[in-house]
């Protein structure tokens, strides 16, 4: 049975206070070409609202656009933890953003629209049963022209989640390479000037969660001591930053890599520890994990009986999960 990976799919605010979050906050650049405003949209989150799957409100908009069509979508709100989602008229999603940065709470997406056509805008509070009052804009704006919406290191920035995120899509189809250059891309825009003196949060943070990605394209690949390697960055970002969620992630990938190569006791220490970070966060989700990756080693070793443990309270985990999520839904 093969291990259980962590990708990284969104990069989430970190705790801290939040900086730049309110309405009237917003920075619209000045350029000499106005562009058409596609949709604006005030609205309101309340509890009659349809909800996600973990109990979140949300709200639907649409609008129409152009194939090739490079558009800013920005959500605001005082009251809740903006969550966007672009969908095609087919409802696939095309991308999702919680945070245009560490230190803001909204939301943004610049997107290049893959056709002409309807699409459609979910407005979500990232937690369930939060509501209140949002404000949507949704601009085309041409990369040759200063973004009205979004400063240059926010743009700089959601072009690069954009590149986690379209890395993870071509990954699940299994088109590494393509999903290599991608995350590669990711990487150099973490990395650059711009990111690393404005936002060196959101810098590191990416960085690590590039590397990770970076990772599982090696391991996808069967190249276990190069998936090794960029695990083994990752972790180092990640403890020099106190990134305890990309920690664990990291530490987790790194057991599964050890595994596939025959390393059990390695395999052992790396999933303990990223077990020990996941009961300090109460991050029960990946509990389940670690605990289902050690119940794999232990069956490999012959340790039945702690294999029989370890998956038994993985299973107790989802369940929880489970069971939460139900509650939510209430």
């Amino acid at each position: 049975m093969p291990s259980a990976l962590r990708f990284v799919t969104l990069l989430l605010a970190m705790t801290g206070t939040v900086l730049w979050s309110g309405l009237t906050n917003r920075v619209i650049a000045q350029t000499n070409a106005p562009q058409p405003l596609l949709l604006q949209a005030d609205g309101i989150l309340q509890a009659d609202d349809e909800t996600l799957g973990d109990g979140s409100f949300y709200d639907v908009h649409e609008f129409t656009g152009q194939a090739n069509q490079l558009v800013t979508l920005l959500l605001e709100s005082e009251a809740f933890d903006a969550y966007l989602i672009l969908e095609d008229d087919q409802g696939n999603h095309l991308a999702t953003n919680n945070n245009i940065s560490s230190d803001n709470t909204n939301a943004a997406l610049v997107f290049a629209l893959p056709a002409t056509g309807h699409y459609r805008v979910i407005v979500n509070a990232r937690h369930a049963n939060r509501q209140g009052p949002y404000s949507l804009l949704i601009q085309s704006t041409p990369a040759d022209q200063p973004n009205p919406l979004l400063s240059p290191v926010e743009v700089t920035l959601q072009e690069a989640k954009q590149r986690i995120q379209a890395g993870i899509m071509h990954h699940q189809r299994s088109e590494y390479q393509v999903a290599l250059v991608q995350w590669e891309e990711a990487l150099a825009l973490f990395r650059s000037d711009t990111l690393q003196n404005i936002l060196p949060q959101d810098s590191h943070q990416g960085e690590s969660n590039s590397l990770n990605n970076l990772g599982l394209v090696y391991y996808s690949l069967g190249q276990y001591s190069r998936a090794i390697d960029f695990y083994q960055q990752s972790l180092d970002i990640d403890q020099e930053n106190g990134f305890q969620q990309s920690e664990a992630n990291s530490l987790d990938n790194l057991g599964s890599a050890y595994y596939s190569l025959g390393q059990y006791s390695r395999a052992i220490d790396f999933y303990q520890q990223s077990l020990d970070i996941d009961q300090e966060l109460e991050d029960r989700q990946g509990e389940a994990i670690s605990l289902g990756n050690l119940g794999n080693v232990y069956r490999d070793t012959g340790e039945y009986s702690r294999a029989i443990d370890a998956h038994q309270q993985s299973l107790e985990n989802d369940q929880e999960l489970e069971a939460r999520q139900s509650e939510d839904k209430k």
